[in-house]
């Protein structure tokens, strides 16, 4: 399967370096052509989200911690993008739960098998909403 793989980095996360993003973007060179976007402020991650969803992507993986993980699969939510949390933040409990490495860099050699696989696997998502909030968490 013909994938179309946007790269969502986030910039200040505490381990996302050019080394992690350059592994990641190595294993997905099969996929085809892949884009790179790093945040620049708060919530830019979900705007980069949003423009890849609508631009045709069919996997978003996301370089950070659970924050941008969140944000990345609020917009996701029920499109049929996939998401694919790469572990870069401080803790990274939402990665860690799937089952990926932590640090990120050790699951590198795993993201092109599992892209080979093209499974995808179905999690639920919780959102609070109140009058200071509107939040997606994993």
């Amino acid at each position: 399967m013909t994938e179309h793989v946007a790269l969502v980095v986030n910039s200040t996360a505490t381990r996302a370096s050019e080394r992690l993003v350059d592994g990641v973007r190595n294993a997905l060179a099969s996929s085809g052509e892949v884009g790179v976007h790093r945040t620049e402020r708060h919530g830019h991650a979900a705007e980069l989200a949003r423009a890849a969803r609508d631009a045709g992507a069919t996997i978003v993986v996301v370089i950070g911690g659970d924050g941008t993980v969140a944000d990345v699969a609020a917009v996701l939510a029920g499109s049929g993008t996939a998401l694919l949390p790469v572990a870069a933040g401080s803790t990274n409990v939402f990665t860690r739960s799937l089952g990926w490495p932590h640090p990120g860099q050790d699951a590198v050699p795993l993201i092109a098998r599992a892209m080979d696989a093209a499974e995808r696997r179905e999690v639920r998502l919780g959102r609070i909403s109140t009058t200071q909030t509107d939040r997606t968490f994993l």
